[in-house]
C-alpha cells in the first residue's frame, strides 16, 4: 500500500497536526513548565507581594518579641496558640523564647503554604534572624514562624515554631540556604 498525497490526505494530516498542538497547548497550560505536579498539601510560595507581606509580618513579630512589647506580642499570637500554652498579657514575654535586647533583621528564604479553608492560609517561613549591631558581625540563625492568615478579614496572626513542624523535604535542592 502507497501513501498518495491527495486532498483528503492532506486535510487528514492537518487535523491531525492541529489536534497534537491543542493537546501540547492545553497541557501546557495546565502544567507549566518548571513546575511540578505537587501531591502534598504544602506548596511553595512563589507570589513575591505575598511572601514580602508575610516576611513583614514576621519581622514585625520578631521585633516585637526582642523589644519585650507584651500588649503587640498579644495581638499577634494566635488565639488557640494562646489557650494551648495559657498564654496572658501578664506572663507573654515569660512564655516566648525572647531574643536579646537588640533590634533584628528577619529575612526569609522558604515559605511554604497550606490551604486550612477557602479564606484562611497558613504559611511556614523558614529565615535567618541577626542582631543588627553596628560594631561586629553576628552570624545569622535559623528562625522559624507560622503565619496563618484570614484572607476574608484580612488578619493574620503568629504561631512561633522551633522548627520541628517544618519538614525537610520541603526545601528540595536548596538545602536551608
Amino acid at each position: 500500500m502507497q501513501f498518495e498525497l491527495n486532498k483528503k490526505n492532506i486535510i487528514l494530516i492537518v487535523v491531525l497536526v492541529a489536534l497534537a498542538l491543542t493537546f501540547a497547548i492545553v497541557y501546557n497550560y495546565k502544567n507549566p513548565r518548571g513546575e511540578r505536579k505537587e501531591d502534598s498539601k504544602y506548596k511553595q510560595l512563589h507570589d513575591y507581594s505575598r511572601f514580602f507581606a508575610i516576611s513583614d509580618a514576621a519581622d514585625k513579630f520578631v521585633n516585637y518579641l526582642a523589644r519585650e512589647e507584651a500588649d503587640e506580642l498579644y495581638l499577634l499570637l494566635d488565639e488557640e496558640y494562646k489557650e494551648d500554652n495559657n498564654i496572658t498579657k501578664r506572663n507573654i514575654t515569660d512564655k516566648l523564647d525572647g531574643l536579646e535586647g537588640y533590634s533584628y533583621i528577619f529575612q526569609a528564604k522558604n515559605i511554604y503554604q497550606e490551604e486550612i479553608s477557602r479564606t484562611m492560609m497558613k504559611y511556614y517561613v523558614f529565615g535567618h534572624i541577626r542582631p543588627i549591631l553596628l560594631e561586629e558581625y553576628i552570624r545569622p540563625t535559623e528562625y522559624y514562624i507560622i503565619v496563618i492568615v484570614d484572607t476574608g478579614n484580612w488578619t493574620f496572626s503568629i504561631i512561633p515554631s522551633d522548627g520541628s513542624n517544618f519538614m525537610e523535604g520541603w526545601y528540595g535542592n536548596d538545602k536551608r540556604k
